[in-house]
């Protein structure tokens, strides 16, 4: 592939680590064979307790590593790598998962997709399943937010993924921050990803930040990686109650109050009819057991009464 060179210049592409070694590495590795340049790429460690991030930085001499001294979760400890890769200066920043695979030439489509929309905010591509090799299924191609529902709405996910299908650059609901280029004029305008949001969501934050500017969001179906998912979940009760924290926070932070109670008043009606049925469901795909069914409805509850009290705290039994 020949190399396309942006005249506005540098790209910086942000990976966030936490006890996650090898699949950096090998993101890494592949990140070698990016056919953008200049490229810079930072690694921003969330004070993994595993030992294998020295190495990682012997390894790859030409990548800035940045140690934080607690886990800061994925909002606030991509923040951190997105202020030192500007430092050197990029035009475009990039919010890459460490648990992916990447194609040479991913980059180029986004750069070219940014430049060529001054409304767009964020760009990202279509991210397919790795299942212990590279598959054409889809896990992201472009998607939504269900706002009764609180719920994404990924198109196509788990079917096969025909480019001839999808030749075009769209504009979609939210791109999800396993893969999201962001430009330095944009982060300027709109800000950071939003702290509150320990970990998950904050793309969906960001995405419905960004069209109250004016501003949005574009699927690039030619820029490809692969992901690894759900390497960073625990699949425990704990992590469902922060889950269901962080989607009620978003709608209480996008709408005035008396739209967000009568919005929340709606919502807990879904979930104690229909709505805790099909979570349960949902998490069982994703590696809950039959068994765990209790517990998951115990955390979402818990969740619904949080948020009647006005407590909705993201890192909610979380250790420092």
């Amino acid at each position: 592939m020949t190399t396309w060179n942006a005249q506005t210049g540098r790209v910086a592409v942000v990976l966030l680590n936490y006890n996650g070694h090898d699949d950096t590495r090998h993101c890494l590795r592949s990140l070698a064979g990016a056919t953008y340049h200049p490229l810079d790429v930072v690694v921003c460690d969330n004070a993994s307790r595993s030992p294998g991030l020295d190495a990682l930085e012997v390894e790859f001499p030409a990548v800035r590593f940045i140690r934080n001294p607690v886990n800061l979760g994925f909002a606030a400890g991509c923040n951190v790598g997105i202020a030192a890769a500007r430092e050197n200066g990029p035009t475009h920043v990039v919010l890459l998962n460490n648990d992916t695979l990447v194609t040479p030439g991913f980059l180029e489509p986004l750069v070219q997709a940014l430049d060529r929309d001054v409304r767009a905010g964020v760009a990202g591509g279509t991210i397919l399943q790795w299942d212990g090799s590279a598959t054409d299924r889809i896990w992201y191609a472009g998607g939504s937010l269900s706002r009764l529902k609180g719920e994404i709405v990924r198109p196509g996910f788990g079917e096969r993924f025909v480019p001839d299908a999808h030749p075009d650059v769209v504009e979609t609901g939210f791109v999800s921050g396993c893969l999201a280029m962001i430009p330095v004029r944009v982060l300027d305008r709109v800000g950071p990803l939003d702290e509150d949001f320990f970990f998950g969501v904050e793309d969906l934050e960001f995405a419905w930040r960004l069209e109250q500017h004016g501003l949005r969001s574009l699927y690039v179906p030619n820029s490809v990686i692969w992901h690894r998912s759900g390497r960073s979940r625990t699949l425990d009760a704990g992590e469902v109650h922060r889950s269901y924290t962080a989607k009620i926070l978003l709608q209480r932070k996008r709408r005035r109050r008396l739209a967000y109670l009568a919005w929340l008043a709606a919502y807990t009606l879904y979930m104690r009819t229909t709505g805790m049925h099909s979570a349960a469901e949902r998490l069982a795909g994703l590696g809950y057991s039959a068994g765990q069914t209790r517990d998951i409805r115990a955390s979402i509850r818990r969740a619904l009464e949080d948020a009647w009290r006005g407590e909705l705290d993201t890192r909610s039994g979380l250790s420092a």
